[in-house]
């Protein structure tokens, strides 16, 4: 009972540190987000690579954790995972004694806001990149045009006029 109470504490510190790592990505996609806004895109490139990092601790500690749990649950007589044979972490940690179960419980009441207020932020964050794509392909059809002239282009004639006078919309620094 000593060594399931010992190796539920272990999967209790992977998840809190999870928790802590979910804050810092929480953290980095409000960055993202106000970089979004700016268009800041060397910074915006910088806080992807720490995103990339961090989702990488989040990953291997998920894994480390779930192996855990795995080893503990067969320790039990049963197998990871709710079912008729399975164990859910709940049941592993109340094994373990009311203890693990309440910091499991607390644990988990610390990182349900967390994942909630992430999920929004990424739905906002998706939304600016959407309209970011929508005017790049604006911008794009506007200034590209047919055959690749454009009211922008130095060697543009208006529909209408004599080669050598500029259409209307025509800039030049002459």
């Amino acid at each position: 009972m000593q060594d399931i109470a010992r190796r539920c504490n272990e999967i209790l510190d992977l998840l809190e540190e999870e928790v802590a790592l979910h804050r810092d990505l929480l953290d980095l996609s409000r960055r993202e987000q106000g970089l979004l806004v700016s268009f800041d895109t060397d910074a915006l490139t910088a806080t992807l690579r720490d995103v990339e990092a961090v989702v990488a601790k989040i990953r291997a500690a998920m894994n480390a954790r779930l192996a855990l749990l795995s080893e503990v649950a067969r320790s039990l007589g049963r197998g990871p995972g709710p079912g008729r044979d399975g164990a859910t972490c709940e049941e592993v940690m109340s094994s373990a004694g009311e203890e693990c179960l309440e910091r499991y419980r607390s644990i988990l009441q610390q990182l349900a806001p967390i994942l909630e207020e992430h999920a929004v932020i990424n739905s906002g964050n998706i939304v600016l990149i959407n309209n970011i794509l929508d005017y790049i392909d604006f911008a794009t059809r506007l200034y590209a045009g047919r055959e690749g002239r454009n009211t922008y282009s130095i060697n543009t004639i208006a529909p209408g006029r004599k080669a050598g006078k500029p259409h209307a919309l025509h800039f030049s620094r002459s």
